[in-house]
């Protein structure tokens, strides 16, 4: 299994983050069939063979993604 970690500071205000955030969720579900449900700043990320956490705070953007074993390899 694969674990993919990405942490960003940001500099946008907390309203434009977090839409750019919803638009990341939205798009890996629509292009990668992975299901997001959201928090108050979070969502969790989950499909076949992948899953994730997106955590979005007032100056940070932290993703962290697992692979199973099909998409590791």
């Amino acid at each position: 299994m694969a674990l993919i970690k990405i942490s960003e500071n940001h500099t946008m205000e907390p309203e434009e983050v977090l839409d750019v955030a919803k638009g990341l969720a939205a798009r890996l579900e629509q292009d990668h069939g992975v299901i997001a449900k959201w928090g108050e700043n979070s969502v969790i990320l989950s499909g076949k063979g992948v899953s994730g956490t997106l955590n979005v705070s007032s100056n940070r953007l932290d993703i962290e993604v697992k692979l199973g074993m099909a998409f590791s390899l």
